[in-house]
């Protein structure tokens, strides 16, 4: 809705979000990226005593070109 409001009326972002009482980092916000697809994939390829890093290992054998930091990060609370 700030969006609207500074391409609308011209106003600067920063008033923009004065007017909407919202802070400007909400205005430049991305949602993070989907890692089901990595998650789904350490999850299909985990064998009973494997850990994370042999499971890594042998996705990027398989051809997966993930980093570490994105499949620890899906599975951050989640065990394997």
């Amino acid at each position: 809705m700030a969006g609207d409001i500074v391409e609308e009326y011209g106003v600067s972002i920063s008033r923009a979000c004065k007017l909407m009482d919202i802070h400007r980092s909400y205005f430049y916000y991305t949602d993070k990226k989907d890692d089901t697809e990595v998650e789904d994939a350490i999850r299909a390829a985990a064998n009973f005593g494997d850990g994370f890093w042999k499971i890594y290992s042998r996705l990027r054998r398989e051809g997966k070109t993930w980093e570490p930091q994105e499949g620890l990060q899906g599975l951050q609370g989640n065990a394997l």
